[in-house]
């Protein structure tokens, strides 16, 4: 759990990937981004590029071989349940540990990218930044993002003794108890209001 960009899209010509991996290379170069070239397999016929900001997780720009877009796990999901191949795919990433700045960086991203190569993108930005544009308005989402999940790592603290550690484990944490047996009842016992004043 954390602030997440949920974005979906097509290409216009599958025959732009090479020009848009290399873009994507070249930018994060220059951002000391992690960035990857992902090549189609037998498996899995997906290609494109991953990059990702310090702090976040992967940010996808890979593509089926129709030009939408899809990463790995996504494509597993698709061919299990056999979906129509030409339907949307959301992806998901969250940005929030890489913090605001590389945030609004992604979206700037997103937005210089998406006319130029995509026929078809969309974006949910939960700070709303792909929306407004307001630098302010993201910055106090993720304030409180950091609060809420701060909150919420305290209170998983009373199941696994770990509430010294900030919000960016909670994620990981409360898939250890679920592993660990414990069930989503207990969990929700020992759960708080997450977005109240710490001090209280």
């Amino acid at each position: 759990m954390g602030l997440t960009i949920f974005y979906s899209g097509s290409l216009r010509d599958v025959r732009q990937i090479p020009a848009l991996v290399d873009e994507v290379c070249d930018i994060c170069d220059d951002l000391h981004w992690r960035c990857e070239i992902v090549e189609p397999s037998e498996d899995i016929p997906i290609s494109g590029v991953l990059f990702c900001p310090p702090g976040s997780e992967e940010i996808w720009l890979t593509f089926l071989p129709n030009g939408r877009m899809a990463n790995p796990g996504s494509f597993f999901n698709i061919m299990g349940e056999k979906q129509n191949l030409s339907g949307s795919i959301v992806l998901d990433s969250i940005v929030q540990y890489a913090g605001p700045d590389a945030h609004m960086r992604v979206i700037e991203f997103f937005k210089y990218l998406s006319p130029k190569y995509f026929r078809q993108f969309k974006v949910v930005d939960e700070s709303e930044y792909w929306e407004s544009g307001n630098a302010e308005k993201c910055r106090d989402w993720f304030v409180m993002f950091e609060a809420y999940s701060n909150n919420m790592s305290e209170d998983l603290g009373k199941l696994d003794r770990r509430e010294y550690e900030g919000g960016e484990t909670y994620q990981d944490r409360l898939k250890e108890l679920f592993l660990q047996g414990i069930s989503f009842e207990e969990i929700m016992k020992v759960m708080g209001d997450p977005y109240r004043n710490r001090e209280s």
